[in-house]
């Protein structure tokens, strides 16, 4: 006796070898076997036979009994093959199938490091480079706008999928997350949801986690879902624009949850950083400028790299299509939106430097959170005199001391007004203080 096989699906149709089309066929029996009558005709098939089915898995083999003087047809070599084990290990899924897809470019080796976001890459490198879950988890990054926190997440996510250990790592925003979460609700598929973050699931990256505020149950259910990673060791890294504890409209026990990993801060780049991370751009965008231009954009776009990479492309564009090279008078015409044109060149950095050599503190000093009085002054002076020197906005001079809240900086500035109309000393201080920078910068 010889055996052949063909294909059922569950719509009730049959392929048999040799038939270019699937065939209905009535149901005559349960689920674990059927019998149908004779389907043969059109097919190649002929002859009283009887066909039994057997499901298995979704799908059904048909097992067809004749007699030995029937010839054996073979379904084709390919769907012979055995399954590959792995693919049916229970939990495991594609690393490609959750969150959204790593920006090959952003890698920890196209990572400029600077004193601004030095501790920061080393906690990266260090969560990249050890098994899910066992340092700093969860893993917090906050910043500013455009210094690099996205750079950082997807530089982590690629680091370990280029490993070679087969982690399943899902990068996505906060919106993302929210939207899909709405759309599981709707499709009445939060079971799949959960699955897919919670069990499918070895390195979470979430990005701008600040965006699940007001949305209570997406905070829940990102609640259960980061009880359920943590507690499994799998690896969770968020960002934000700001300290867990300053996030507006996120519960307190999310707040607690951020809290209780480490939390590290990318501050702005100082002048040399830019100048690096410039440079690296014309090296990976093959965009040739002088030392001078790099220099300019380095000096007047101080508060985001986004900004910094943006003034370098609008010069590389003018070049390109104009076919002309670009000098200083060139670069000051072409980015007067985007560079100001300051004659002095007063930078925030160097108020900030000579604030704290007159008041004989370290200018890390000024960056940081301490509140005591021989801080707390130097540091409102700072704050002032770069609203009054530069024109930089309350919100781009917080970023500069340490990512403080506008609000912080607004505050700053009354306060030194309010001590100038009060004291007549310190107002001509004040005035001192702004001549000499001026004079730095001349």
């Amino acid at each position: 006796m010889s055996t052949s096989f063909c294909a059922i699906n569950w719509n009730r149709k049959i392929m048999i070898p040799g038939s270019p089309q699937f065939l209905s066929i009535p149901w005559m029996g349960n689920r674990r076997s059927c019998r149908f009558p004779r389907f043969t005709a059109g097919t190649g098939y002929s002859g009283t036979t009887e066909d039994i089915l057997k499901i298995s898995s979704g799908w059904f083999s048909a097992r067809k009994c004749a007699s030995s003087s029937r010839s054996e047809t073979r379904l084709p070599e390919k769907s012979r093959n055995p399954p590959d084990p792995k693919d049916y290990v229970e939990g495991r899924s594609d690393s490609q199938t959750v969150g959204l897809p790593l920006n090959p470019r952003y890698r920890f080796d196209s990572f400029v490091v600077g004193d601004g976001n030095r501790m920061t890459h080393a906690y990266a490198r260090a969560v990249a480079e050890n098994p899910p879950g066992e340092v700093y988890n969860p893993l917090y990054l906050h910043g500013g706008v455009g210094l690099g926190k996205t750079h950082i997440m997807h530089a982590i996510g690629q680091a370990i999928r280029d490993s070679g250990r087969g982690l399943r790592v899902a990068y996505l925003d906060a919106e993302s997350f929210v939207n899909e979460f709405i759309i599981a609700i709707q499709k009445k598929s939060r079971n799949e949801f959960q699955e897919r973050y919670r069990n499918n699931v070895d390195v979470l990256l979430v990005d701008d986690i600040h965006f699940l505020a007001g949305k209570d149950a997406t905070q829940e259910e990102f609640f259960h879902t980061f009880n359920s990673l943590y507690n499994s060791r799998k690896q969770i890294v968020v960002s934000s624009d700001c300290p867990p504890k300053n996030l507006p409209l996120i519960t307190e026990r999310l707040r607690s949850r951020f809290a209780g990993g480490l939390i590290t801060e990318i501050q702005a780049p100082d002048l040399e950083t830019r100048e690096a991370i410039l440079l690296m751009k014309c090296e990976q965008e093959n965009i040739h400028l002088p030392g001078e231009v790099i220099r300019l954009i380095a000096q007047r776009v101080q508060s985001s790299i986004r900004e910094l990479e943006g003034a370098l492309v609008k010069l590389a564009a003018h070049s390109r299509y104009t076919g002309k090279s670009i000098n200083i008078e060139v670069a000051q015409q072409i980015l007067r939106d985007v560079v100001h044109d300051d004659p002095t060149g007063i930078s925030i950095e160097k108020i900030q430097k000579q604030v704290a050599e007159h008041f004989r503190v370290k200018t890390s000093d000024l960056l940081g959170s301490k509140r005591n009085r021989s801080i707390a002054v130097p540091r409102r002076v700072a704050m002032y005199l770069s609203r009054e020197l530069t024109n930089h906005s309350f919100p781009e001079i917080g970023v500069f001391f340490g990512n403080k809240d506008h609000s912080t900086v607004i505050h700053a500035c009354k306060k030194v007004e309010s001590e100038m109309s009060e004291s007549e000393e310190f107002l001509k201080f004040i005035d001192r203080l702004k001549q000499e920078i001026r004079g730095m910068s001349s």
